[in-house]
């Protein structure tokens, strides 16, 4: 048995009303103070641009920003951690 049901619509008021919401107080950009450099070695892929690495399905990266570091790995065998001690 098929019900046909009809949408639901809001009051045309509540549509086009909006709240007063004052200008936010912006700062010029100079302000902003620049992003700390971000530093992206990748370290297996299934492509080289690097002589000494080995390429392979997956993929891994070492990120490092703001003195923070992070591996990012999906690869899975050795030729993750030869390439890391070939990069050094």
């Amino acid at each position: 048995m098929l019900v046909a049901c009809q949408p639901i619509q809001p009051p045309v008021r509540q549509l086009i009303a909006a709240p007063d919401v004052p200008a936010a107080d912006t700062a010029p950009n100079d302000a902003i103070p620049p992003p700390h450099p971000l530093k992206l070695t990748i370290l297996y892929d299934n492509t080289i641009t690097d002589a000494r690495l080995t390429a392979d399905w997956g993929f891994a990266a070492l990120v490092e920003y703001d003195g923070d570091v992070l591996l990012f790995d999906t690869g899975a065998g050795p030729i993750l951690l030869d390439n890391m001690e070939q990069l050094g």
